[in-house]
């Protein structure tokens, strides 16, 4: 049942629904935001700038109407959002506007680490970022929340220092959607790749991570980059991925010489299954390689042939194409 809420006029209490407080008759009684904390602001006391179309707490604004800003002529601190020219040599200021409260600021001096968080979309958790150097005053980005940037793999360090296998493979899918977010696999940095592999290796005593996973792709024959449906089949079945319906035929020589010069045959019959997502064995006991899976939030398996539009998706032959980067 909805609660009754105190007016931040008069401290009355309101019932849920009504458009203005029964005690005091004002409209905006759970208060007004604040562009710069996001508190509430009572309305009797809010600051606005009509240009701006935007509420403020008065010391607030105060903060950012009077955040210093170094001329880049003459290096003298300017203390006036409305000022325009350097009062001690009169160059036009250098304006860079807080793209959350709309007043000027120095990235120089207001500089702060990049923030994000975890966002919902589509029925899936993703990092997002929230606040990146740069943007605005120091105020208005802490008050935005989130987490700090280097601190992006605290969700998966933490779930794999505590064996945690399925929550850690769940961080590692959130880590690639954020890295791949505006390109594919392949403008990911190989150091981030890197990072989530050192993790993994670290934990699991060498048994999973992305290089476990390329070194078996290529042994059984898999190029770096090339899909081969073939090989996926025995690489899905060895880490666990899939399970056997009935015996397997052994590969004809015809169907590895079709592969080595690229021509596509005829497709083998279904010979296993996917396995669904809760399927999986999340433990020590698993093969290796067997984690981290792709898609990990969704339970879709991406390691061959990717859905159409997922760029952020990964699949084993690109990983283990960037992993041959890495090689010297």
């Amino acid at each position: 049942m909805p609660e009754w809420v105190a007016c931040l006029e008069c401290g009355g209490s309101v019932p849920p629904g009504e458009i203005a407080c029964p005690h005091c008759q004002t409209r905006d009684y759970g208060g007004l935001t604040c562009a710069v904390c996001l508190q509430p602001v009572r309305p009797s006391a809010v600051a606005y700038r009509p240009e701006l179309g935007k509420f403020f707490h008065l010391t607030c604004l105060t903060l950012v109407e009077q955040a210093p800003r170094p001329c880049g002529a003459c290096g003298a601190l300017v203390v006036d959002a409305a000022r325009r020219d350097c009062p001690n040599c009169g160059a036009a200021m250098e304006d860079h506007i807080c793209r959350f409260c709309g007043h000027p600021f120095s990235p120089a001096i207001e500089d702060y680490d990049d923030r994000v968080c975890i966002d919902q979309v589509g029925g899936i958790q993703i990092y997002r970022d929230l606040v990146r150097q740069g943007e605005g005053h120091r105020i208005c980005a802490a008050a935005r929340g989130g987490f700090l940037r280097k601190d992006l793999y605290r969700d998966l360090y933490e779930a794999l220092v505590a064996k945690h296998w399925r929550a850690a493979d769940m961080a590692t899918d959130r880590l690639i959607r954020y890295f791949a977010a505006s390109g594919p696999l392949a403008a990911v940095p190989l150091v981030e790749l890197q990072q989530m592999d050192d993790l993994w290796a670290s934990y699991s005593g060498g048994r999973f991570g992305f290089r476990v996973q390329a070194q078996l792709w290529q042994s059984m024959g898999g190029r770096p980059g090339q899909e081969d449906g073939v090989t996926y089949g025995t690489f899905a079945e060895a880490v666990g991925w899939q399970r056997p319906l009935f015996e397997t035929p052994p590969v004809q020589w015809w169907e590895r010489m079709g592969q080595w010069l690229g021509i596509k045959g005829r497709s083998r019959p279904q010979t296993s299954e996917e396995l669904d997502y809760d399927e999986l064995q999340f433990d020590l006991t698993a093969p290796p390689g067997h984690l981290p899976f792709p898609g990990a939030d969704t339970g879709r398996n991406w390691a061959i042939g990717r859905e159409p539009g997922r760029e952020d998706s990964w699949d084993v032959p690109l990983m283990a194409a960037r992993w041959g980067e890495m090689e010297p």
